[in-house]
């Protein structure tokens, strides 16, 4: 798969448009790896933000009293990216919603694909 075709639609909604552009940037030609980096970043985002488990996610404990998250703490740089662009209200949670539904049915095209590990 092309990254090109990665969220390649979406609509005006605050922030997906930034969100996608930089996923873009960083596949790696590796379509899974790609897929479930962003899955992870979202869900984990979520979750410390607003207390959300989005579909397929399952926090791990460690994250129950988590404040924030920081490249320093050992966070993913995908996890952190999507924190700051919520402290920054530079994203909305349809956003966050949309990227992931995207994300999530990419990483199945790849697993599809044979592209899974």
């Amino acid at each position: 798969m092309r990254n090109s075709q990665i969220g390649a639609t979406g609509g005006n909604v605050t922030g997906y448009q930034e969100l996608m552009d930089v996923a873009r940037m960083s596949h790696d030609g590796d379509s899974w790896g790609t897929a479930m980096e962003w899955l992870f970043g979202i869900a984990v985002a979520r979750f410390v933000w607003d207390g959300t488990v989005m579909p397929e996610f399952r926090p791990s404990p460690l994250l129950e009293d988590r404040e924030y998250l920081s490249e320093e703490n050992g966070d993913g740089w995908a996890e952190c990216y999507v924190w700051d662009l919520l402290m920054k209200g530079e994203i909305t949670r349809e956003a966050l919603d949309r990227a992931y539904a995207i994300f999530s049915r990419y990483a199945d095209i790849a697993k599809a694909c044979g592209l899974a590990y």
